[in-house]
């Protein structure tokens, strides 16, 4: 799937104190790096009327490794 929208980075955000109250939480969502065709995929796949707890599901079974990855 393509489009002649740009390439546009994905932040994930949450609050400074974060790092104090819950290390573990802060250090595995600085280490998520979401793939815009990922997302792309994701979104395409709701847009068909997939349920997005179903789409996760899948898409987290099908890439342990990137997952994996972020749990380091």
């Amino acid at each position: 799937m393509s489009c002649a929208y740009p390439i546009t980075p994905i932040y994930i955000g949450y609050s400074a104190s974060l790092e104090e109250r819950a290390p573990e939480v802060a250090t595995f969502l600085s280490n998520v790096v979401l793939d815009s065709s990922y997302v792309s995929e994701w979104v395409f796949s709701m847009s068909k009327g997939d349920d997005a707890i179903d789409v996760a599901e899948e898409w987290v079974e099908g890439h342990q490794d990137i997952v994996n990855s972020w749990l380091q």
